[in-house]
């Protein structure tokens, strides 16, 4: 069965994997955990940015100041209810903090600032300052608009969008919020096989970005769809503009066809996986048992022939790719499908079932599949290589 090719940003962590014997009785996927789940570095409490241990990190107190007073001038908020919530140094392109004024010129020279973030604890607005705070401004905002939308929805799409993108909630920025009323419970975005209520639902449609030093750019971007409460939440996913961590664009998932799912799981089997095409055009599918044994069968069209053991894992080891499964959240990708490229040949289509579901992709695209899936793909490819 040809292998899929791993992406370059991954190749450390395959090789690791390979030379520690991941697959090795006794050892390897303990190390898995080590691999994908190593622990993240404390972040500095929202609302408290002088927890930084390098000092040349904080905001200046007066900065602060200036940027809550002005916005309480604007929005009529008394100051107490406003909290910086994140703060990073810039480089503005000239002393407008690259927000010029109408007829305002602004000569070109580089001046040194912060990019700074407060809330009210319903809405936030995103400010930028020169180094004294002097200069403080809102770039492509009107005085009076922020993004009004309830916590308990902005708390729960970010709260998703953290899983999701692996990353702490507090570098998610909310820059858009509407009222919609949905045609239904399933907020608009219908699924096979998933039965929705027909009745109007008022809600929200809510647009985050990922603050690293691009939220203005808009160049990334994820589009929510929710109701009033916030208790229903969808990504939406035809609206949302999604990359990689590697920053390229990600491709548009669409359904799997009810007539193409195959077959759920043995009571014995973990995991599967059917491989298709290629220069051979031969079908494989390579399962994970219960008891640890990993096995490939050829599929034709007289039926499957026999059996043939590739290796076999241990209890534990079978228990940790269960585990990376679940912290993965395999189940998000239930019944979608990532088609090749359109013009593409020779590729091989890959089709996972697991017990949250199944999902396809083109192995030519694997490099723009969602990190989340294409933690699961390196480690399923270590499990099912010869």
């Amino acid at each position: 069965m040809k292998l899929i090719k791993n992406s370059h940003r991954h190749s450390q962590f395959v090789s690791a994997l390979v030379l520690t014997g991941i697959l090795s009785l006794g050892a390897g996927i303990t190390l898995m955990d080590a691999a994908t789940s190593a622990p993240k570095q404390a972040q500095p409490t929202p609302g408290n940015l002088n927890n930084r241990p390098d000092r040349n990190n904080r905001l200046p107190a007066k900065i602060a100041n200036a940027v809550r007073q002005d916005l309480s001038r604007q929005q009529n908020i008394p100051v107490g209810r406003l909290r910086i919530v994140k703060a990073e140094r810039k480089t503005w392109p000239d002393p407008c903090l690259g927000a010029p004024r109408p007829e305002e010129l602004c000569a070109q020279v580089r001046t040194e600032g912060w990019q700074v973030v407060v809330s009210d604890g319903a809405r936030e607005w995103i400010y930028r300052t020169d180094s004294t705070g002097k200069t403080v401004r809102m770039p492509n905002t009107p005085p009076g608009t922020g993004v009004n939308v309830p916590g308990s929805v902005g708390d729960a799409v970010k709260r998703d969008l953290s899983k999701r993108l692996g990353v702490p909630a507090d570098v998610l920025l909310i820059v858009k919020a509407e009222r919609r009323d949905w045609p239904n419970g399933c907020l608009g975005i219908n699924k096979p096989e998933v039965m929705c209520t027909e009745a109007i639902v008022p809600g929200w449609e809510v647009t985050v970005v990922r603050d690293d030093g691009e939220a203005a750019s808009g160049q990334e971007k994820w589009v929510y769809r929710t109701n009033d409460k916030g208790s229903v939440v969808v990504l939406d996913e035809s609206a949302s503009n999604i990359g990689d961590a590697g920053g390229s664009k990600s491709i548009k998932a669409t359904q799997i066809p009810r007539s193409e799912l195959p077959p759920a799981l043995a009571k014995d089997e973990v995991f599967r996986a059917i491989s298709s095409g290629g220069f051979a055009g031969r079908t494989y599918a390579t399962i994970l048992k219960q008891n640890g044994r990993v096995v490939q069968v050829e599929i034709n069209g007289n039926g499957a022939t026999n059996e043939t053991e590739i290796r076999r894992l241990s209890t534990q080891q079978v228990k940790q790719f269960q585990k990376l499964l679940e912290r993965q959240r395999f189940s998000q990708f239930k019944g979608l499908n990532y088609p090749a490229v359109q013009g593409s040949a020779d590729f091989i289509t890959v089709t996972f079932t697991g017990s949250a579901g199944t999902t396809r992709y083109a192995d030519s695209i694997q490099d723009q599949l969602p990190k989340n899936l294409q933690e699961i793909i390196l480690v399923w490819n270590q499990i099912a290589a010869r």
